[in-house]
């Protein structure tokens, strides 16, 4: 798998362990999926450990500025949405962000 200096090493972890079950295609799809979370993270110095409702949704708006059709911006999102899922069942990342995916989803 080829290393991206825009990826955190979680999410390059996240990305080897989908290996064993996606085809390439579809890891080069989460790998740009990926991306644009993040630099978001990165470009507002955020941790996962501290994310709020409101960076989500600041997330969210990022994307829709993006000159992107609705569903890659929407693919993007569920990107993101089971790569939490994963910090959260490897004990990385708090139960309480599942909620806030949830409420983004929602709002």
């Amino acid at each position: 798998m080829k290393q991206d200096t825009d990826l955190t090493k979680n999410m390059l972890q996240f990305l080897k362990y989908q290996s064993v079950s996606c085809k390439a295609s579809t890891l080069g799809a989460c790998r740009t999926g990926l991306r644009p979370f993040s630099r978001f993270m990165q470009k507002q110095n955020l941790k996962l450990k501290k994310l709020g409702s409101s960076d989500l949704a600041d997330f969210l708006c990022v994307l829709n500025e993006q000159n992107l059709v609705p569903y890659t911006k929407l693919n993007y999102f569920l990107i993101v949405r089971k790569y939490l899922a994963w910090e959260i069942e490897n004990n990385r990342v708090p139960e309480k962000v599942r909620e806030l995916i949830y409420e983004a989803e929602n709002s």
